[in-house]
């Protein structure tokens, strides 16, 4: 299913470093960061997700640990018992 039309919800993260949001809709949810910053934050969601997509390949398909590196952009989804 497509989240064309699914709402956003900011979301929470180091101001002035990590853009993220959440988009959801139709029982299909993610959760976005981009860290645009040279050093690593943290960021704390709600919930238990898992690394669907890291720009550098390093984590994907793992649950994601609240840490994002520096310069790293991740797409989340959902761990399987939170869906």
């Amino acid at each position: 299913m497509s989240l064309a039309s699914s709402a956003v919800r900011w979301g929470p993260g180091p101001v002035g470093s990590v853009l993220a949001y959440e988009r959801g809709g139709g029982g299909d949810r993610r959760a976005v960061l981009v860290n645009f910053s040279i050093g690593a934050a943290n960021v704390t969601l709600d919930g238990t997700w898992m690394v669907e997509v890291d720009s550098g390949g390093a984590s994907q398909g793992t649950p994601f640990a609240g840490r994002i590196l520096g310069n790293q952009a991740l797409v989340l989804r959902p761990a399987p018992s939170d869906d």
